[in-house]
């Protein structure tokens, strides 16, 4: 496979040359076209970015493919990469090496993995989905896009300004990418800005195929997300539980979200137009606080009524008293189904 591979790049990397050649002579400039192509390596199809046809570098979207003289041209790097070699370029020498991994030396554990912090306009549009799901909760996740993974972490509202957040060291191990995580408070008796501020920090690393953990510097805790890949759009919300878009099955509605609460037990009820209970029930989330669990349950099709209402909360350890209450017109959460 990596023999083919090379004899592969090698045609490319001819192209690539000619094609610098061309646009050097006396001739002047090419004109090419954008390529439409599809990178089935392996058999499997890999996706250059999320823009249809671009690759996107780390730093901005190129071609994934040019079309000239009714040749295509693919960048080299990208193809390289994801079939397991290494691209160096030489700027002096104008030259592209394009070599194995020495499998025979293995990296040192632990060791610091250089990262990049990324502004939220120059991230993927996917990422800056997942900033902008994410941006009102105390959350760390981590998305890989391309051959970049993305670190994102944000604090959720904080009543004023002063407040932050860093990554500030990636490190792997045999067998994870460990996040440290430093927050800032504004100084007791500090003049900040007196508006709601929603802390943030996104960072980027070479794709990591290991999980990844995070972790805060001294006493602070960070919370991560279990039973869910990534935070999806919230509909809903309360201070330690998040509604996301329900899914519609035969049986009746499945009402989906995550929570934040102790011994990762939510409590839920439809009421009627008079506010009667009909239906109630509890669910497990895949974790407890202080970390975020993924939560469903199914409220079957002759629930759902007209002036029906749904309740989620958690009970109260001292009393059962319900805490954390979101409560929505039943209707109005089935507009939300989730296709």
């Amino acid at each position: 496979m990596k023999k083919k591979a090379l004899i592969f790049l090698a045609g490319i990397l001819t192209g690539v040359i000619l094609v610098t050649a061309v646009g050097f002579t006396n001739l002047g400039n090419i004109t090419a076209s954008l390529a439409p192509v599809r990178y089935l390596i392996s058999g499997k199809e890999v996706r250059p970015s999320d823009q249809p046809y671009y690759y996107f570098n780390g730093k901005v979207y190129v071609p994934a493919g040019l079309n000239y003289a009714g040749t295509v041209y693919l960048p080299i790097r990208f193809v390289a990469e994801s079939l397991g070699l290494e691209v160096q370029w030489n700027g002096e020498a104008q030259t592209i090496s394009i070599s194995q991994p020495d499998s025979a030396v293995k990296p040192s554990y632990p060791r610091d993995i250089p990262f990049e912090i990324v502004t939220k306009g120059s991230a993927p549009k996917e990422v800056t989905s997942l900033l902008d799901y994410s941006i009102g909760t105390e959350l760390a996740q981590s998305i890989t896009f391309g051959d970049r993974t993305y670190l994102i972490v944000t604090r959720g509202s904080q009543p004023t300004g002063g407040y932050g957040v860093n990554i500030e060291q990636v490190t792997e191990t045999d067998e994870e990418v460990v996040v440290k995580v430093g927050y800032q408070d504004p100084a007791p008796g500090a003049i900040v800005t007196q508006a709601i501020t929603y802390p943030y920090c996104i960072a980027m690393i070479r794709k990591t195929t290991k999980p990844v953990r995070f972790e805060g510097k001294g006493d602070v805790y960070v919370p991560q997300l279990y039973g869910l890949k990534h935070m999806e759009q919230i509909t809903a919300e309360s201070k330690g539980i998040k509604l996301l878009a329900p899914m519609q099955s035969e049986k009746g509605l499945t009402v989906r979200g995550v929570a934040r609460v102790f011994e990762a037990t939510v409590s839920w009820r439809v009421t009627d137009s008079r506010g009667q209970a009909k239906k109630d029930g509890f669910v497990t989330a895949a974790v407890g606080g202080p970390d975020w669990g993924y939560f469903a349950f199914e409220i079957p099709t002759e629930y759902q009524q007209t002036g029906a209402r749904l309740q989620v909360y958690e009970a109260s350890a001292k009393d059962g008293a319900p805490t954390n209450m979101i409560e929505i017109p039943l209707d109005k959460y089935v507009q939300l189904v989730h296709q």
